[in-house]
């Protein structure tokens, strides 16, 4: 039965109890409403159709991001790109309830962050609530009207992917202005193709210098693989110190700002840090190895994206088509 009831403070409040369900209750400015919404519940629940959705009007997007990164994403290898992502989210998104944020809502939150952000870093936010989106409605059982709002609204576009590697020219520019320390891990990048976050977690203990194999125990797509050392990568291990937890011993952050400022100083425009991963997919290809060969060391699951890693020049062709 639906009991309607006036609350001390001159609201209408909704109380519905029914076997089998637990105790639902809403209030009302009017009295009209509570009833209508009482009627039309217990109409639902008679029919078998009824949903409840009464979690979705008291959680705040603030809280069920905070809850995400708590329970999923501290566990995940990009744990340190994601929480940069939680920041404008919640200060633009945190006190809409889940109900209430709408796909106009988003809209207008993706339109806003386009006029000073690129649309692979906007779409890249607009995947993380995505996600925690759909961690509400799977793992907490929240239920919304429409399923999860993002999935109506159109997605920023990706970035064109980048063109340019650092030429060799350009390489011993950026190593002659770097700090020497540096030097090693952006050689050892070069060599195995790794990514940062998979550069600076390598450990002593991953490295078989016998059989010239490093182990990746966990990557950005979650999986572990294998890859074989060259004679160069084997060499600059050797020239470091193994009384350290492992190889390299730097932050992420401070990474990418200390190569983009060395990029800048000797005027090396358009490349990254991550650049060397493209320069390092790209010197395996010339050196012969099949797609499958190089997705084995890159850790690409999907070898359609190698593409976009690929920056082979026509003169390099040269010699093949005669």
């Amino acid at each position: 039965m639906a009991t309607v009831r006036k609350t001390p403070n001159g609201t209408w409040q909704v109380i519905i109890r029914r076997k089998g369900l637990p105790q639902k209750s809403k209030t009302f400015k009017k009295k009209a409403d509570a009833d209508r919404y009482g009627r039309n519940t217990e109409a639902a629940i008679e029919q078998g159709v009824f949903v409840d959705r009464s979690r979705a009007s008291i959680i705040t997007c603030s809280e069920l991001l905070a809850q995400y990164v708590n329970d999923v994403v501290q566990y995940k290898p990009c744990y340190a790109v994601d929480r940069y992502l939680i920041k404008p989210l919640i200060a633009s998104l945190g006190s809409y309830t889940l109900d209430t944020l709408t796909p106009q809502v988003l809209s207008q939150y993706r339109d806003e962050r386009l006029r000073t952000l690129t649309g692979s870093s906007v779409k890249r936010e607009l995947g993380f609530i995505q996600r925690a989106i759909n961690y509400a409605i799977k793992d907490l059982g929240i239920r919304l009207a429409e399923g999860n709002p993002i999935s109506l609204i159109r997605m920023p576009k990706e970035n064109p992917p980048r063109e340019k590697i650092p030429s060799d020219t350009e390489l011993d520019m950026i190593l002659g202005t770097v700090s020497p320390n540096m030097i090693p891990l952006i050689e050892f990048a070069i060599e195995t193709c790794m990514r940062r976050s998979e550069l600076l977690r390598v450990k002593w203990a991953d490295v078989d210098f016998d059989r010239r194999v490093l182990l990746i125990p966990i990557s950005k797509n979650g999986r572990s693989r294998r890859i074989p050392l060259t004679t160069k990568a084997v060499c600059i291990l050797k020239g470091l110190n193994e009384s350290d937890a492992g190889p390299f011993q730097f932050h992420p952050d401070s990474v990418s700002t200390a190569f983009s400022r060395a990029c800048k100083r000797v005027q090396v425009d358009g490349i990254v840090f991550h650049s060397l991963r493209h320069l390092g997919i790209t010197r395996l290809f010339n050196r012969g190895l099949s797609i499958m060969e190089v997705s084995s060391i890159s850790g690409h699951l999907d070898v359609r994206m190698l593409r976009r890693y690929t920056h082979i020049q026509p003169e390099d062709l040269l010699d093949k088509v005669g």
